[in-house]
């Protein structure tokens, strides 16, 4: 079974990301993996133009790549979340470039929290 998930930042004036269809949980998966081999906006940026895959690798040139995600933008972060939620992602990342911080949101939560915190509190969120 897989745990799909969604990685997004901005970049210009739109909201890009990908769709990760295995292990999109938070520890021990895509978000535990974000904050340990993506925390470069440049490497990001790479990793999202590749497109859509199985899985995230430590490197964007690596794994397979379903589909090119160049056309797929937004102008707000609401919107992508929907799709995200749409494509039946549970988690959704968000890279904030003005904080330089990863956020996560949950399939059914409203917020995004810090990835880190989570990580570092076992992800126990009092919202």
């Amino acid at each position: 079974m897989s745990t799909r998930s969604f990685i997004c930042t901005k970049i210009g004036d739109f909201y890009k990301g990908i769709y990760v269809h295995y292990d999109g949980y938070i520890r021990g998966g895509v978000g535990q993996q974000l904050l340990e081999y993506y925390q470069d906006y440049s490497k990001i940026k790479k990793l999202i133009k590749r497109g859509d895959r199985s899985s995230l690798e430590n490197d964007p040139n690596d794994g397979k790549v379903y589909t090119k995600s160049d056309d797929l933008k937004f102008t707000n972060l609401s919107d992508l979340a929907k799709y995200a939620r749409d494509c039946g992602c549970e988690y959704i990342y968000f890279f904030d470039t003005n904080t330089t911080a990863w956020k996560v949101k949950e399939y059914d939560s409203r917020v995004f929290a810090n990835l880190e915190y989570l990580l570092m509190t076992d992800g126990v969120v009092i919202c």
